[in-house]
């Protein structure tokens, strides 16, 4: 019968990993002509292959470490609860409908968690040196009463927008080249405005008197300002 005997175990540490080597050594008993041989195996067991990074070591996962990416040297920083932290982005753009000023409002989320719509657009319009301008601003039941809408990444919202036009020369009439859309969570997100051939308009120019918008709605049927 084989006997296996175990020798004590070796400790290696090399480069911060610790390492047990254990050997072994199996002896036979001797054969019907009286001769044995001896069989022996070493084999190494990590036990251990964590090491402490040293002082200044940007590697971890702990709070306020910083993680360098494998694209070109940018660097993710971990947080404090293990996740990532989700971000907080939209595209949006008006489309034109059929009677002049009347647009579809579309709110995209671009970001990586899911984002909640209260109710209607926060719609502002900046001029042509970017100052904000006080534009009357009237939220309508349309084409129902307003209900938060819950976006998951990729997802798309709908409202109904009126831009009812003066006349430049009136001192009521306001003229605004940036329209943007707040949501909550975010900076102002820019609109961005298509003409009739589906194309983003160069340079838009909105000589705006007044504005109604309708309310958010997680689908585009039945979202028509041409019917208010």
């Amino acid at each position: 019968m084989a006997i296996r005997r175990l020798v004590r175990p070796t400790l290696l540490v090399a480069g911060g990993a610790l390492t047990i080597a254990l050997t072994a050594a199996c002896t036979g008993n001797s054969n019907a002509s009286g001769t044995g041989s001896d069989n022996s195996a070493t084999g190494a067991v990590a036990v251990a292959s964590h090491s402490t990074p040293a002082a200044g070591s940007t590697a971890g996962n702990t709070a306020g470490n910083t993680i360098p990416a494998a694209n070109g040297g940018q660097a993710l920083t971990s947080h404090s609860d293990g996740a990532g932290q989700a971000t907080v982005s939209v595209k949006a753009n008006m489309d034109p409908q059929q009677q002049p000023g009347d647009k579809i409002l579309e709110v995209t989320n671009t970001g990586t968690g899911p984002l909640t719509l209260d109710g209607f657009p926060q719609l502002g319009f900046l001029a042509a040196d970017n100052h904000a301008l006080d534009v009357p601003t009237q939220q309508v039941d349309e084409p129902g009463p307003a209900t938060s809408v819950t976006l998951q990444p990729g997802e798309t919202a709908f409202a109904g927008v009126k831009l009812i036009s003066g006349d430049k020369d009136d001192p009521s009439t306001q003229v605004a080249t940036t329209t943007t859309l707040t949501v909550p969570g975010a900076a102002p997100t820019n609109v961005t405005l298509t003409g009739d051939d589906g194309q983003p308009i160069g340079y838009p120019e909105l000589d705006l008197k007044s504005v109604q918008v309708g309310s958010f709605q997680p689908a585009a049927q039945g979202v028509n300002p041409d019917i208010w």
